[in-house]
């Protein structure tokens, strides 16, 4: 039977980010390796560690494809400060979130089909946009458009790292 007790390491995080980690809305993989890295930053007392790929891999319990795509999201939503450095790259968490490009919302002016009102809707933004997402499209009429999600246009059962969609 497990029997964790504080007395025996914990780790400690301002309950503010914690509360932003939390509204982020980040994917099983991403919220492993914040964890991952808040474990082997803030659970020995330090702001940034050198960590490898290998040691991600065994902390996700994942693979080193999974490790990058996770590392290269993160980056690209500012929650992931990475410094290049020999033999492995130093992270840190940037605890201003802030400045992080998930969860947030803006309003916009949308027009129904058909009406010539307009409304404005709440509409997240995922900071991802059109150009993004069709250079992931490629030979598109080669391949059974059974296959290819909706959401991200991903093709042959693989996702965009921030779509959670089932394939259609």
């Amino acid at each position: 039977m497990a029997n964790p007790q504080k007395e025996n390491g914990h780790v400690q995080i301002a309950t503010e980010l914690l509360s932003a980690l939390i509204k982020a809305g980040l994917n099983g993989s991403e919220t492993k390796m914040v964890l991952t890295i808040i474990r082997k930053t803030y659970g020995f007392n330090k702001k940034a560690d050198c960590i490898s790929y290998s040691q991600f891999q065994e902390y996700m319990n994942t693979c080193r494809s999974v490790v990058h795509d996770c590392v290269k999201s993160l980056v690209a939503k500012n929650l992931l400060v990475v410094v290049k450095r020999l033999p492995a790259n130093e992270y840190s968490l940037n605890k201003d979130y802030d400045t992080w490009l998930v969860g947030k919302s803006i309003l916009v002016a949308k027009q129904d089909k058909g009406s010539s009102q307009q409304r404005t809707e709440l509409v997240a933004n995922s900071g991802y946009t059109i150009d993004n997402l069709q250079k992931t499209v490629t030979k598109d009429s080669k391949i059974n458009k059974s296959f290819k999600c909706k959401t991200c246009f991903e093709l042959n059962g693989k996702h965009a790292s921030f779509c959670e969609d089932p394939i259609v």
